[in-house]
């Protein structure tokens, strides 16, 4: 990730941010079962033996489409017509309907600093830390990053998320660049980039707990967008209601 020490005089949060929209949901997929058991594989994405009742699990079918599915605890009456008493508890699963999504991926990198980000924007060219290329296995992702996949850049400075771009070229891991970021260091593995926003348009942690997936499936944000550095050129998977949130919020004004 690109780290520097300065701040950049002409960065300025975003005066207003547009909400997500709640439009309606499309029906669902055809190819869809009835009873989701039979849509999992043996060892299922539900976890644990016990689980944890009303939770949304989800997994990718095909098509690339992601389906939530929830944990509901039902209890079991001795007989007929005597009052309500759980004498066991069991589980099934059903379908969190409504709330499937089109998924989508996109690679976040991280910058230390916002002086950074503009630099490389500027450049129309990303690159990471030697710290980042020297761990196990990140030549091999950095050469799995495609052309025209969808990027993002994240600001651990300032703790914003800004500047879509797409990706126009493979990441050259034999070709250090050094004229582009200050001094004395070296970045590695880089790569062309076509910015689709500005660095002066970002989105606070707050903004970003507002992405629809995160109402959707309860996680926390940081957990649907991958910002640490050493998650650089392994994608997060998003909803298309993800991407339009954030691109309607970061694109150019």
């Amino acid at each position: 990730s690109v780290s520097g020490c300065h701040s950049s005089p002409n960065s300025t949060p975003p005066h207003s941010v547009t909400p997500p929209q709640n439009s309606p949901q499309p029906a669902a997929p055809a190819f869809l079962p009835t009873h989701p058991l039979s849509f999992l594989p043996k060892e299922s994405a539900i976890g644990p033996r016990r689980p944890s009742a009303n939770v949304i699990y989800s997994f990718t079918a095909p098509s690339n489409i992601t389906i939530p599915i929830r944990m509901e605890r039902t209890a079991h009456r001795r007989s007929s017509g005597q009052r309500s008493q759980r004498n066991g508890s069991a589980y099934k699963i059903v379908m969190a309907e409504g709330e499937w999504r089109n998924s989508m991926e996109v690679y976040v990198f991280t910058s230390q600093t916002i002086t950074n980000i503009y630099a490389g924007v500027g450049a129309r060219t990303w690159a990471v830390s030697e710290v980042i290329a020297n761990k196990q296995q990140k030549a091999t992702q950095a050469q799995a990053l495609r052309i025209g996949s969808m990027g993002l850049l994240y600001c651990s400075e300032t703790h914003e998320l800004t500047t879509p771009f797409i990706v126009e070229s493979r990441p050259d891991v034999n070709a250090p660049v050094g004229n582009i970021w200050p001094p004395p260091d070296v970045w590695h593995f880089p790569f062309r980039i076509t910015p689709l926003g500005s660095p002066a348009r970002r989105l606070s942690n707050t903004q970003l707990a507002l992405l629809p997936s995160v109402a959707t499936s309860g996680r926390q944000w940081h957990n649907i967008l991958f910002i640490r550095s050493d998650f650089a050129f392994q994608p997060s998977t998003i909803s298309d209601e993800d991407w339009e949130y954030l691109y309607t919020n970061l694109q150019h004004a």
